[in-house]
């Protein structure tokens, strides 16, 4: 069992460390990648959502893309340079499951920063 936190704070917010030291790496914006991943799917998809994840050790975008045909596609983008590194298809079932069930196990402050994701 934890102990309830105390209501105090210290000198140093591992948040800000955690993004001060992966934005000069950085070279994407979630933007961009959205667009990229969007294009690499093709005409008459569209993004339905978008995160930055460290994913193999490495820090990439993961975003979900519905095709034309109303398959959702997972792209996985390189943030430092924009490649995109893997594709995979999914049912619309495992992408909920999958952007659900990930939402409730990440710490609050690391789901509002779209840090995390597995």
């Amino acid at each position: 069992t934890s102990a309830p936190q105390a209501n105090w704070t210290g000198s140093i917010d591992i948040i800000s460390v955690i993004r001060n030291a992966f934005d000069p790496l950085i070279q994407i914006t979630l933007s961009d990648a959205t667009s990229a991943a969007q294009q690499h799917v093709g005409e008459k998809s569209s993004a339905i959502a978008s995160f930055i994840h460290p994913v193999n050790g490495y820090l990439v975008y993961i975003t979900y893309v519905i095709d034309a045909n109303n398959q959702v596609i997972k792209v996985i983008t390189d943030a430092g340079n924009g490649q995109i590194l893997e594709t995979s298809q999914m049912t619309i079932e495992e992408f909920m499951h999958k952007v659900h069930s990930g939402m409730k196990s990440m710490p609050r402050q690391m789901a509002m920063m779209g840090v995390m994701e597995k």
